[in-house]
């Protein structure tokens, strides 16, 4: 099992909300989340990246408009 972010609940910190899991039809597997304090707050989703593991990004700049 990897390891994909970690928080708390304290000032400052970063709180992780469940999300989901989706697979493309190439059998890739994505992870969608929300992280955020009491200041901001943003979705985030993480794919495989065979250079550095997990890779996380923003979910909002990678939804074609």
């Amino acid at each position: 099992m990897d390891f994909i972010a970690a928080g708390g609940r304290s000032k400052g910190s970063l709180s992780y909300k469940c999300g989901c899991i989706a697979v493309d039809p190439r059998g890739v597997p994505y992870i969608l989340y929300s992280a955020g304090n009491e200041s901001t707050a943003e979705m985030l989703i993480v794919a495989p990246d065979d250079r550095i593991g997990w890779k996380r990004m923003p979910l909002a700049g990678q939804v074609a408009r």
